[in-house]
């Protein structure tokens, strides 16, 4: 049974004909599943763009009809197809595509070739939509100035909502009310990455060990000063401290001093939690304390300067994980709090107007597909009441510029993707045929 199902990637840079490499795959699974009275209404073909749309289903409908007429384009066509079939192509197979060319002439609507955003929206309007009693709804592609006032408003207009938002925003120290209008959009536009985060483990207990961190990390960093002090009382000939340290450190920590003082006891009484914070930057930069350019440059020196540069390695990590854990966190907390509350009010106003981009229309399917009231999925499998949606109309997903896929894209065709290479099911073929070129990806913006 494995033969009738196909999983196929195809790596083709610009240039390169991928949307005649497509047509053709399109072509190629009408004949390979012939026997298994596959039908061109089972193949979706996906896209990023309505040009590519438009391009594949004529370049689809131009090989169809070059092949029926027999013209020299038509004749390159087959020799290409007997390529990808690794066989020739027989009378039965010429007269197949000539029934199923005709069929598709008189059937246009259904043949499935659709940009990502309008599968998508097929899902959502088949599924999600009748699900919050939605019978029609609109697409816009801008947020509205008046949806961003009624956030702002639910932002601000409790006590505590406000108490929330004014710490968050006194924090970050924006300057403009613009500012804060493009983090409040980031948000929205993020909604996506918010998901994602809330199904990880929570980190927040690394905020009640703050000190143990700051601890931590002082005691490393004090045994390295004692180290390189060592090193220096070892010289044959003093050494000031203004020429041991670095000028930024030694003007940090010392301001000044002789080689009779011992910096290791100035340097830890100015060692707290917060001049660590005030000077986050200096801390975790990575760069040694001490003068390379005088200092642990002969041979019988390396290895104590390789146990210094790593013990000193060390010490940054446990600084940044002392200040991710005391700055960083609980700015994410804060960040998380203020997401929930504006995707509160965002949920309400968009089902209430029933108007969506296609953004809204992304994540909203992708978020009910692993909704357990919908029971849409089942742990990585699509559900039987799913299944039954997807096997009326497809079989085989052709997929056009794959590093184009979003990761909420993708969650949503990976268990679709699943579903029809699985050999399970009523219809005992399926397949999926990706193209693309990771060095070409241009959506990036769009996550």
């Amino acid at each position: 049974m494995q033969q009738n199902f196909i999983k196929k990637v195809i790596n083709a840079s610009a240039g390169t004909g991928k949307t005649y490499r497509l047509s053709l795959e399109y072509i190629a699974l009408l004949l390979k599943f012939r026997e298994q009275t596959a039908s061109f209404r089972e193949i979706l073909v996906i896209t990023f763009t309505r040009k590519a749309t438009a391009e594949i289903r004529e370049r689809i409908f131009q090989h169809m009809e070059n092949i029926v007429q027999e013209t020299d384009d038509g004749k390159e066509v087959i020799a290409n197809l007997e390529n990808i079939l690794q066989r020739d192509i027989s009378d039965d197979d010429l007269t197949h595509l000539k029934s199923t060319y005709h069929n598709m002439l008189m059937n246009k609507n259904q043949v499935q070739i659709s940009t990502i955003d309008s599968f998508t929206n097929q899902i959502f309007a088949s599924i999600i939509a009748p699900f919050h009693g939605i019978t029609a709804y609109e697409i816009d592609e801008r947020i509205e100035d008046k949806v961003l006032e009624e956030i702002y408003d639910f932002l601000l207009g409790s006590k505590e909502n406000r108490e929330i938002t004014t710490r968050l925003f006194t924090r970050s120290g924006k300057r403009t009310i613009a500012d804060y209008e493009k983090f409040v959009k980031s948000l929205l536009y993020n909604r996506w990455l918010f998901h994602l985060i809330s199904e990880q483990e929570n980190e927040q207990k690394a905020v009640e060990i703050v000190d143990d961190l700051f601890d931590d990390f002082k005691k490393h960093y004090l045994a390295v000063l004692a180290k390189f002090d060592d090193y220096l009382l070892s010289l044959p000939e003093p050494v000031e401290i203004s020429n041991a340290f670095k000028r930024e450190h030694f003007q940090l920590f010392l301001n000044n001093g002789n080689a009779n003082i011992h910096f290791t006891t100035q340097i830890e009484k100015k060692l707290t939690a917060d001049f660590v914070r005030q000077n986050v930057t200096f801390f975790i930069k990575g760069e040694p304390f001490w003068n390379g350019s005088k200092l642990l440059r002969k041979k019988e020196h390396a290895d104590l300067k390789q146990e210094l540069l790593d013990d000193f390695e060390h010490c940054t990590e446990l600084c940044a994980q002392f200040i991710f854990s005391a700055d960083f966190l609980p700015e994410q907390q804060e960040i998380l709090e203020i997401a929930e509350l504006a995707f509160q009010k965002y949920d309400e106003i968009k089902f209430r107007d029933k108007l969506f981009t296609y953004n809204d229309i992304s994540y909203y399917t992708f978020k009910h597909l692993y909704n357990p009231e919908l029971s849409l999925l089942e742990g990585d499998s699509v559900s039987n009441d799913f299944y039954d949606y997807l096997t009326d109309r497809i079989r085989f997903m052709l997929i056009d510029e794959f590093q184009d896929t979003s990761i909420v894209q993708y969650k949503i065709l990976l268990p679709i993707i699943r579903e029809v290479v699985s050999g399970i099911g009523v219809k005992e073929y399926g397949g999926v045929i990706v193209v693309g070129d990771e060095k070409q990806s241009i959506y990036g913006w769009r996550g």
